[in-house]
């Protein structure tokens, strides 16, 4: 059960990530419908604003796919230094990725409801990877793997405000973008890490994803 949720994970983190990659950086920025909506509403947007979008897309699709293999308890086991590289290079990117969509959150597309939710995703983000960090330098392995747990849930973020956003454009239309994506903002984070909290509670003992 625990490799199916796993496997399934990690299909939406390449298929996210893929799409994103696409999207962003080989058909262009400007043809993305958040930065048409964004472009629509308040005009051209600055050159560092791209920046910090490309900073954060790069460095956050890097976290989404690298995360699932950081809870291969046979990765852990079979390659330690590879298992402590991808971590490094993970928490590196969290952190970098982290850092630009902070930014980006206080010109969000929403108003001041979407721009809150979006930046506290990025403090809580950059929150867990520092303590995870935190409790692996004090050889806390049992603590340190159940923030992963944490700040993984919010890199799952990037998956599931893509899975919300078709579901409110089925139900609402494409015309009530503007009252949708406020709530989105916060519940693309909120149960994932709800959800992460449950199970590090559940199964303390036990937090890899994989066995």
């Amino acid at each position: 059960m625990k490799k199916i949720i796993w496997t399934i994970i990690l299909f939406f983190a390449l298929a996210i990530s893929a799409y994103s990659i696409v999207q962003y950086l080989v058909v262009g920025v400007d043809k993305a419908g958040l930065v048409n909506v964004k472009i629509n509403s308040t005009g051209p947007l600055q050159p560092s604003w791209y920046t910090f979008l490309y900073l954060h897309i790069a460095f956050s699709a890097f976290a989404l796919v690298t995360g699932p293999f950081l809870f291969s308890a046979k990765l852990r086991e079979k390659r330690l230094s590879l298992h402590r590289s991808l971590g490094k290079a993970y928490l590196v990117s969290v952190l970098l990725g982290g850092l630009a969509g902070a930014v980006l959150a206080f010109s969000a597309s929403g108003g001041f409801m979407a721009a809150s939710g979006f930046f506290l995703l990025s403090v809580l983000w950059l929150y867990t990877g520092y303590a995870a960090y935190q409790q692996i330098k004090q050889k806390n392995v049992k603590a340190h793997r159940e923030w992963m747990l944490r700040n993984y849930a919010l890199t799952l973020a990037g998956v599931t405000l893509r899975l919300w956003m078709p579901i409110c454009f089925a139900i609402w239309g494409v015309g009530a973008f503007a009252s949708f994506y406020p709530a989105i903002a916060w519940i693309c984070w909120v149960p994932n890490l709800l959800v992460a909290e449950w199970y590090v509670r559940k199964s303390a003992a036990t937090p890899a994803i994989v066995p």
